[in-house]
């Protein structure tokens, strides 16, 4: 057992003292360790451990129970599982670490064995990277592909529609609307002319049969605080509704009556011209950014489109039936 001693801490003092073995372990991002494997205990471990796990080192050294305890539950089982092997080959994982300070990080680590010459395993060694940010951009370009797919979906089901209340149903089911509790369609009857004095609802939709009716809701309609608001070009976002200076009293009560606290409105445009809007009511604040706004863009002009060749239908068969009269 002395001379077992004796090699590990020769070992130790050859990666420490050696200049060249040093200066590398110190200055590359991935975190080297070596562990002796009949005692458990750490040999060596590189400084960019505490930068990727948050600890100081010398808290391995003391506790090599560490490199467990830190794995996010979650991923626990299979790094204890991995662990256990005792063959010639690397092992590959990746796994989360849970950070002192409650963060997490991302690890991919590659672990082999060091066999002496009857084959029998002494040491225990590990090259971990972190790849936290390669494992955001995955999930930022799967969320991305997620989303393309469900506008192509969505946008195909708008298509198909044939009445109103099964485009705004459609739309409504978007990754960016489902947390709604109300929407509302307001077409112009004729957009060149004075359209927002010339509303009509068109569809109106809830989140679920729980929602009450809102008996005062075409009174926002008549407000000209609340006509102000719909713009040709523009999103407009209204969180706040309790103290929103931009509305009428009596337009913050019908509101706050139907437990409204945010608002956004769509500008609906088809074949470049503002038709009418979409209203979009929200019982907790509501926050979009540039991305998600593009993306809800393209999903509400497929439904302008649709809604717009809806009452182009209508009204011919309004005419036709006219004619035949």
């Amino acid at each position: 057992m002395p001379a077992k001693k004796t090699t590990l801490q020769d070992l130790h003092n050859l990666i420490m003292n050696e200049t060249y073995l040093k200066q590398i372990t110190e200055n590359i991002d991935q975190v080297l360790w070596l562990r002796d494997v009949n005692s458990g205990q750490i040999l060596y471990v590189s400084p960019a451990f505490e930068t990727v796990w948050g600890r100081p080192c010398e808290s391995l050294y003391a506790d090599p129970g560490i490199l467990i305890e830190s794995v996010h539950p979650e991923d626990r089982v299979q790094v204890l599982v991995a662990s256990s092997h005792d063959d010639h080959k690397p092992i590959d994982l990746v796994y989360r670490i849970l950070r002192p300070d409650g963060s997490f990080r991302w690890i991919l680590a590659r672990t082999f064995l060091v066999h002496d010459d009857t084959g029998e395993p002494n040491y225990q060694f590990c090259i971990a990277r972190d790849i936290t940010d390669q494992k955001r951009g995955e999930s930022t370009q799967h969320k991305t592909l997620n989303r393309i797919q469900e506008q192509f979906d969505l946008s195909h089901k708008m298509s198909l529609a044939r009445k109103p209340e099964l485009v705004l149903k459609t739309l409504m089911s978007a990754h960016e609307l489902r947390t709604a509790r109300r929407a509302t369609l307001l077409f112009f009857d004729n957009p060149k002319v004075e359209p927002i004095h010339k509303l009509e609802v068109t569809a109106s939709w809830s989140a679920n049969q729980d929602v009450p009716p809102w008996p005062h809701e075409s009174t926002l309609y008549e407000d000209a605080s609340f006509l102000v608001l719909l713009h040709p070009k523009r999103t407009m976002v209204l969180n706040g509704i309790k103290t929103s200076s931009r509305l009428s009293p009596v337009v913050r009560d019908v509101l706050l009556e139907a437990q409204i606290h945010s608002m956004v409105i769509f500008p609906l445009i088809a074949l470049g011209e503002w038709r009418g809007s979409l209203l979009v009511f929200y019982d907790h604040e509501v926050r979009f950014n540039h991305i998600e706004l593009q993306q809800l863009k393209v999903l509400i002009d497929q439904a302008t489109i649709t809604l717009f060749n809806l009452k182009l239908l209508e009204a011919e068969k309004e005419s036709r039936l006219e004619a035949e009269r």
